[in-house]
């Protein structure tokens, strides 16, 4: 073999330099020098251990730094280099990235053929995370044409006069942290960062980026959103984060968990993409396990979780804790409400939150909050009770309800113990069952609404023992089954109107006639109305002499009524009454009602229904 003088650096690659000493042999490439050494191509790119021996032994080349220069591949996906573990999804292997600058220290300021082949390639540059070189702050580049795989002369010779000329830097603003860290491992350096060193050099690269992307632009930015010069920028934060150890990570995890935003009950809107990642993504791979441990014990500690929330693959078998909305929508009270209780307690977060985000320990809340847990909502306890909501106001404010919870500026909420208490007094009404169609007594509602009276004051009658025949239509002790004796009911309540008088509402039913056209009709002397005052409203309202509507209906009738009566519609009435020939008596001032005498139509076929009032 024609003997030739390459020089084998330190910092280069083992492949590379096979790639520069064909060149220099004036051999095409890499692969037609091995197949002239009867080295097989796979065991060279895989750092077989014979290969690489047989090739040094005769070339003249350090075994050990050949095997320590050389891509060694290892079980499943694993990489070794420069003594170094890798994964080989994170390594370049068969393309080569360039530092413009760090070519043209190789060549000098001469291109000739002889300096050409002085350019080599850095073993750093084979690591995608290394993306900036940290002594000429220029980004790595591709060449501008794609050349042959693991062919590093092959690839570059063409573009070395760009190179020159500068045509193809990049320049970075930033100081490339993590790169230079990497090139002080790889050159053998002791340089310790103490928690991080647990990771490998290209996942510690993964997580700057992750970590520090997260950091500067927010939950919202993905890697892939990023701009070389953005990830650049995210890597040096990222590093320096994780150069500074453990607690540093920590506290720029709680720096994302306080960030300003939307309220979130669940970690993934908070960590951008670094939770999603480290559950399902590249994350999810056993080197990143420290960083997922230690973001789950954050998450576990500063996240209102509940039960069985599973949290990067540890499910939580007990809730340790609550924030206002949680506690709301466990314990089914407003968030503002849980949140004056604990400040009421004395009780405030650790976390600098929104009120409404802030954590509290579920034991405190338990205590605290869970000390009304049993209360129910008005609306639930209205069904429990069986009132209407404006019946449980008018029982509350007459003070014939009590609720545990609430009033005044909230919404009121019962015990278990308001809720039996209520109903364990209507345990000694007889249940009396009604038939449909024979109802025995009034409930409560109906007796108010006849005797114009609030529903408390009839419940008080109720439980004062004046209604003594009080009943239950059923065997259940809601407000609802209450039943009163009619009779008995009339006689307690009937003095709220003078005797022998009604609304002018109800005789305007009985009568068919509206209240309008009996207002005139009273006017001409028909009936008799006067004026009084609802006690429970405190409005007007006008009552009818019972006798005198009696007796009208006795007389007169309608046109409405008639129409009732005979089951035909008011035009068919009219109808009727034109082809008999019957006067009307009286018609309304706007000519929509009438009335006739009883007798008139009596011996009508189609109008002589019954008399009196319906």
């Amino acid at each position: 073999m024609p003997c030739v003088s390459v020089n084998f650096h330190d910092d280069e690659l083992f492949i590379g330099f096979l790639s520069r000493y064909a060149r220099a042999l004036g051999l095409s490439g890499v692969f037609d020098f091995l197949l002239d050494l009867s080295v097989p191509r796979k065991g060279a790119l895989n750092g077989v251990s014979a290969d690489i021996q047989k090739i040094c032994g005769i070339l003249g080349t350090d075994f050990d730094r050949a095997m320590r220069q050389t891509f060694q591949r290892g079980a499943g996906q694993s990489v070794q280099l420069g003594d170094h573990l890798f994964q080989d999804q994170r390594l370049l292997r068969g393309q080569f990235r360039v530092c413009p600058a760090c070519l043209r220290d190789d060549i000098g300021s001469d291109l000739t053929d002889k300096t050409a082949l002085n350019a080599y390639a850095r073993m750093t540059w084979s690591i995608s995370c290394f993306r900036v070189c940290p002594k000429h702050q220029l980004f790595l580049v591709h060449s501008p044409e794609p050349g042959p795989s693991h062919e590093f002369n092959q690839t570059w010779e063409a573009w070395l006069p760009e190179i020159l000329d500068g045509d193809l830097d990049q320049k970075s603003n930033n100081v490339a942290l993590y790169e230079r860290h990497v090139a002080r491992v790889l050159a053998g350096e002791n340089f310790q960062l103490g928690w991080s060193d647990a990771f490998p050099l290209d996942a510690l690269g993964s997580l700057c980026e992750i970590i520090g992307a997260a950091k500067v632009f927010g939950p919202g930015r993905q890697i892939f959103d990023c701009s070389p010069e953005d990830i650049a920028l995210a890597m040096d934060e990222g590093f320096r984060i994780f150069s500074q150890g453990r607690d540093a990570v920590i506290a720029l995890l709680i720096d994302l968990r306080t960030r300003p935003g939307e309220p979130q009950l669940r970690p993934q809107g908070r960590y951008g993409p670094v939770y999603e990642w480290l559950k399902r993504g590249a994350g999810a791979a056993p080197e990143y396990e420290p960083m997922k441990t230690l973001l789950r014990e954050h998450i576990l500690e500063s996240w209102p979780l509940d039960a069985g929330t599973d949290v990067l693959g540890h499910r939580l078998e007990k809730r340790r804790f609550h924030s206002a909305l949680s506690a709301a929508h466990d314990y089914g009270i407003r968030p503002q409400h849980v949140i004056n209780l604990m400040k009421d307690a004395g009780i405030s977060g650790a976390l600098n939150l929104p009120e409404v985000e802030q954590i509290y320990a579920a034991t405190d809340v338990q205590n605290v909050v869970g000390a009304i847990s049993g209360a129910i909502s008005m609306s639930k306890a209205q069904q429990f009770l069986g009132v209407t909501r404006t019946q449980m106001q008018t029982l509350i404010s007459a003070e014939c309800l009590t609720h545990s919870v609430g009033g005044d500026h909230a919404r009121p909420r019962f015990s278990e113990e308001d809720i039996t208490q209520f109903l364990e007094r209507h345990a000694v009404f007889p249940v009396v069952k009604e038939i449909l169609w024979h109802p025995r007594g009034y409930d409560i509602a109906s007796a108010a609404r006849k005797y114009g009276v609030s529903v408390a004051v009839v419940y008080e009658a109720v439980l004062s023992g004046e209604l003594s025949k009080t009943t239950r239509a059923s065997d259940y002790l809601q407000f609802s089954e209450i039943r009163l004796n009619i009779e008995e009911a009339d006689r307690v309540f009937g003095r709220e109107y003078p005797k022998g008088w009604q609304t002018i509402s109800k005789v305007s039913k009985e009568l068919g006639v509206s209240v309008t056209f009996l207002r005139e009709l009273a006017e001409k002397g028909y009936l008799e109305l006067r004026e009084d005052q609802d006690e429970r409203t405190h409005q007007g309202k006008t009552i009818v002499d019972s006798d005198s509507a009696r007796a009208f209906g006795e007389t007169y009738v309608s046109r409405r009524l008639l129409a009732r009566r005979n089951g035909v519609q008011v035009r068919e009435v009219q109808k009727r009454m034109d082809a008999a020939g019957i006067l009307i008596l009286e018609h309304s001032d706007d000519g929509t009602e009438w009335i006739v005498e009883q007798d008139a139509i009596s011996r009508v076929e189609g109008l002589n229904g019954r008399r009196g009032m319906a």
